[in-house]
């Protein structure tokens, strides 16, 4: 059960991240159309998301081996019952 927990709280978190991750790019985005972002700026945000885009990838690994241990956990516990 309280691996469940932290699997909803995890799931959680990286939904709220994106939603806000996405509100900042669109903000971003809509200045660099008016010409208000400098190119510093332009090249830390896309470092920004590729620091995002490979922190949800090891994120989504380590909840992938978290639902493979899971699963490991259920069937020896059917084993031994």
């Amino acid at each position: 059960m309280d691996i469940f927990v932290l699997v909803i709280v995890n799931l959680l978190t990286a939904i709220l991240l994106y939603i806000l991750f996405s509100l900042r790019m669109n903000y971003a985005l809509r200045h660099k159309n008016k010409n208000i972002l400098s190119s510093e700026l332009q090249e830390n945000i896309e470092l920004t998301v590729k620091y995002i885009n490979s922190s949800l990838e090891l994120f989504n690994q380590k909840k992938k081996s978290c639902y493979q241990m899971l699963l490991q956990a259920e069937k020896l516990v059917t084993e031994i019952s």
